[in-house]
């Protein structure tokens, strides 16, 4: 009799947890949200076109599959899909909901074939379109290619060099209308390394150009300048900036003069590939006391357009003479070469006795 009360009082006690509220059965503990669990259907690439020739990159459309969750789209410039290897592009965007997408990078190889390809979801099955397509970006050449400066933020300072200060200048020092980037560094910072490096990263294509431009001023002790490219394969090119001390400069520097810089950098081609640059740094060696740099206007140009910044051939007999100025009201006499190639000054120590302090000559 005991054994059957204990029974009907087991089974009165399951009836009455089955009915409490917030209790959870074993349904509740499985759910899962619901997904699209039928067989991917077949479907194909439109847009764009097998073969196509294009200047610009362009949007990508395929066709549904039934049952799809979301699709991945795969963009490379070798038909293998390489992914680990700055000589090939390789671009990825998963999880897109719609039949086409539009990428927001830039494929930065031009004049080559692009091949691309998309992949249905659904759960933990897959499904490859049925072709896989390819098409040829153009280059187009540019006249002229201009790094913006960004905010001071924008740039980073090399943690393991000298440190300094950056800001951005808005007084139109150059007097060409931009802002310049400041950099100051002092004496009691400098590192025994002696070297500085500030880096911004950009994504240009810079076809048609051949040639860097900037307007760059410094003020301070003895110092080495570089400016230092990032090709379009990773490697590293760098070109020297001759300082002329406390004078604004524009400084033109053809790529075909960057030297490669291969001490603990990437090493590919050994090939200046500067269609497309992917950063610039600019950087001080030898910095060992106080220094203020500004630079602006930086941009990639075709030297041909500022041809008539150069002198080819400098005659000082096709110059007016009795314009040029000197600062102080200094006097000086004048020999001008018989092939007009130099230009010699003759101090009068008793005719600029009053004038002790430094000399400059204003050529208009």
């Amino acid at each position: 009799m005991k054994k059957l009360w204990a029974f009907f009082l087991s089974l009165l006690l399951a009836f009455s947890l089955a009915g409490c509220g917030g209790s959870s059965s074993v349904g509740d503990n499985s759910y899962s949200a619901s997904t699209s669990t039928g067989t991917l259907g077949m479907f194909s690439l439109v847009s764009p076109t097998l073969g196509a020739t294009l200047e610009e990159v362009p949007s990508f459309s395929w066709s549904a599959s039934e049952n799809a969750a979301y699709y991945t789209l795969e963009i490379a410039s070798s038909e293998t899909f390489i992914t680990n290897n700055d000589a090939y592009v390789y671009y990825k965007h998963d999880f897109i909901a719609e039949t086409s997408y539009t990428i927001s990078a830039s494929l930065s190889q031009k004049n080559v074939t692009y091949y691309w390809k998309v992949t249905a979801h659904s759960g933990s099955k897959t499904s490859v379109a049925n072709n896989v397509f390819h098409f040829f970006l153009k280059s187009v050449d540019k006249e002229e290619v201009a790094f913006p400066l960004g905010e001071a933020s924008d740039w980073s300072i090399h943690e393991a060099g000298s440190p300094l200060s950056l800001s951005i200048d808005n007084s139109n020092f150059f007097e060409n209308n931009q802002e310049s980037l400041c950099l100051k560094f002092e004496l009691e910072d400098t590192k025994p390394i002696g070297w500085i490096v500030v880096t911004k990263t950009v994504e240009l294509d810079t076809y048609g150009t051949d040639s860097l431009y900037l307007r760059f001023f410094y003020s301070g002790d003895d110092a080495t300048a570089f400016i230092r490219l990032r090709d379009n394969d990773g490697e590293f090119w760098r070109h020297k900036i001759q300082l002329a001390s406390n004078s604004k400069q524009i400084c033109i520097m053809p790529f075909s003069e960057f030297t490669q810089d291969t001490q603990l950098v990437t090493v590919n081609n050994h090939v200046f590939d500067y269609f497309h640059i992917k950063y610039l740094e600019i950087v001080f060696e030898q910095t060992w006391g106080d220094g203020a740099c500004l630079v602006s206007e930086i941009k990639t140009i075709k030297k041909s357009n500022y041809s008539s910044l150069f002198i080819k051939n400098l005659n000082f007999k096709n110059y007016d003479t009795s314009l040029w100025k000197w600062e102080n009201s200094y006097n000086f006499g004048t020999d001008i070469s018989a092939d007009g190639s130099s230009y010699t000054l003759h101090y009068d120590q008793d005719a600029n006795a009053l004038n002790t302090v430094g000399m400059a000559l204003a050529v208009r």
